[in-house]
């Protein structure tokens, strides 16, 4: 698949467009570029840039998912309170 530039700076958060923030020559030929949003209300505003690679042949690098690096913890909410509970009345002398 064939992306235009428009397609490849637009911010992944919002849909505008990002503004280029540089490029990175890799060794094999290829560029990484940096993109950052320029939206005021987007949540990536002027953060961290998003990369897209450009192999040595001109072509684009399709955008890839990844795995999150910190899975989703379990809800702890009703074990942390009633532990909570406990200490609240141990420390009054109550038994519970």
């Amino acid at each position: 698949m064939e992306s235009t530039f428009d397609e490849l700076r637009t911010c992944p958060r919002c849909g505008q467009l990002g503004s280029p923030a540089g490029t990175d020559p890799q060794a094999d030929g290829s560029t990484i570029h940096k993109f950052t949003c320029e939206n005021p209300s987007c949540r990536w505003f002027h953060s961290s840039p998003w990369l897209r690679q450009r192999r040595r042949d001109g072509s684009w690098v399709e955008e890839q998912q990844h795995k999150k690096f910190f899975p989703a913890v379990a809800d702890r909410t009703e074990e942390v309170q009633a532990s909570i509970d406990r200490e609240i009345a141990r420390s009054m002398g109550q038994n519970i």
